[in-house]
């Protein structure tokens, strides 16, 4: 181990000689999270502290509107299971068992209709944002981008997507079911 670690100084001085401060910095985050136990975890709650010290009130309505688009999403989705099981069968790069296929158009359909009306009313935001994030990567990068560009689907993905990465960061807010809640305990 002592081994690997000078090994690893030595490797990170002579990079240290050819490139860039911020690969540097890169260098010593890996090496504080090999090296040290909590690092991660700090690094996580030093985010969600910043996150619920940062939170502008224009953003809980903008969350409020994430909550409820993808809440109607799942509700299309749900009432057109054929529609998302055929736009996911077209394309040609995903080639997956029927039972597995019907598992994700649950899937996706559960996830947008539960994590819309958790992001819309402020409780478990960043869970439920997180849970997200792989149903909107897969519609932007695996669905949309195949089709023309200019379709709306795509922006709109693109735009949710950013909006996701963002509240999984910064969290509901004031304007929550969270912040009241933990009003009346208080």
């Amino acid at each position: 181990m002592a081994k690997d670690i000078n090994d690893f100084k030595c490797f990170k001085e002579c990079y240290a000689q050819k490139y860039f401060r911020i690969e540097i910095f890169l260098l010593n985050l890996i090496y504080q999270i090999i090296n040290q136990k909590g690092v991660l975890m700090n690094l996580i709650h030093k985010i969600e502290r910043w996150g619920d010290r940062h939170h502008p009130i224009f953003l809980d309505v903008i969350r409020i509107i994430l909550g409820a688009f993808l809440f109607l999403k799942g509700i299309g989705f749900m009432e057109n299971t054929a529609y998302l099981k055929s736009l996911i069968e077209s394309q040609s790069d995903i080639s997956i068992s029927s039972g597995w296929l019907m598992a994700l158009v649950y899937y996706v359909t559960f996830v947008h209709m539960v994590g819309g009306v958790l992001i819309a009313l402020g409780t478990l935001t960043r869970f439920s944002s997180i849970m997200q994030i792989p149903v909107v990567f897969g519609a932007v990068f695996f669905i949309n981008v195949l089709r023309s560009p200019f379709n709306s689907d795509l922006w709109s993905s693109v735009a949710t997507l950013i909006f996701l990465v963002v509240f999984a960061v910064i969290g509901s807010g004031r304007l929550s079911l969270d912040r009241y809640l933990q009003m009346q305990e208080d």
